[in-house]
């Protein structure tokens, strides 16, 4: 085929484009070659929109078409993490565990339990983790979580106590991993309650780029509807970012979960007008999706003739 990449970007309508060219691949006969072009596809469509369902559809049917394209799995389970689909993120690192091993299957266990933990599967959670456990023994972050998945459920109040009691004289890293432990009990136990809510701030008070603590708290916030105050606390996150490079990719996808998992587009266009100055601050940024940023900006500031 052609290159992709310029038949994408001479298009007049890149719908109609990418439908078409998926339609030439059926014609490649070998497999492999299918499912390579297909996962090339899927990245440009990246590129150029800002949702990402028909990038996801391409890359698992990439993989379905060619199992051993195992790179279109990633790439699916990598999206689904950015934008919050914790349930899709433990569903496609099993699938990848079965072709794993040694420190890359130990990686994989390690996130799919974390994941089913953060979505409240706990016995799930328990296997992954013991798996985790037995190919990394010295992992604090693989210890944390199996902690948070196999207390006793009988007094799971008194052990949210002291750990938040151990935290008040520990270290910020440290009051920080207690402190997220915590919280994944309470979750487990009464996700509404207050207190949930408290041990989330207070571990990201300590630790405020926290992956698993910012994905818990943000869930919280969503769930209650408390949009502005979502929006406040991404605004932060990105303040305190180290350097302009990683305000732009927190920027860049704090956007594309405003326009998928959140469906607020006039926020994701926000957020993306934030991704390019920080971006431009740097040429070493990483985002690659300027045109999509560019797309659904024009789409809604031009909507208010707000250029």
């Amino acid at each position: 085929m052609a290159n992709l990449r310029e038949r994408l970007h001479s298009a007049r309508d890149w719908g109609v484009a990418i439908e078409e060219l998926e339609r030439e691949v059926e014609q490649i006969a070998d497999a492999r070659e299918r499912s390579e072009v297909l996962y090339e596809l899927g990245a440009l469509s990246e590129e150029v929109f800002p949702e990402r369902e028909r990038a996801l559809a391409i890359y698992q049917r990439a993989w379905r078409m060619f199992p051993d394209n195992i790179k279109a799995l990633v790439r699916a389970r990598e999206v689904y993490h950015e934008l919050g689909r914790l349930e899709m993120v433990a569903k496609l690192g099993q699938l990848e565990l079965k072709v794993a091993s040694g420190d890359e299957a130990a990686e994989l266990a390690a996130m799919v339990g974390e994941a089913l933990l953060d979505c409240r599967a706990k016995d799930q959670a328990v296997a992954m983790l013991q798996q985790a456990l037995a190919a990394n023994p010295d992992s604090l972050r693989v210890k944390d979580a199996l902690a948070a998945a196999s207390y006793d459920p009988q007094g799971w109040q008194d052990i949210v106590d002291t750990l938040s009691a151990q935290a008040q004289d520990a270290d910020s890293t440290t009051a920080a991993r207690i402190l997220l432990r915590a919280a994944r009990i309470t979750h487990l136990e009464t996700p509404q309650a207050d207190g949930y809510e408290e041990l989330l701030s207070s571990a990201l008070s300590n630790d405020p780029q926290s992956d698993n603590a910012n994905f818990l708290y943000e869930s919280l916030l969503a769930q209650q509807e408390r949009w502005d105050d979502l929006e406040k606390h991404q605004n932060s996150r990105g303040y305190a970012a180290v350097d302009d490079a990683a305000r732009a990719r927190l920027y860049q996808r704090f956007a594309l979960e405003w326009v998928q998992r959140f469906g607020d587009r006039e926020r994701g266009a926000r957020f993306f007008i934030k991704a390019l100055r920080a971006a431009a601050e740097n040429g070493e940024s990483g985002i690659k999706t300027t045109v999509a940023a560019f797309t659904l900006i024009e789409e809604v500031q031009g909507a208010k003739s707000d250029w």
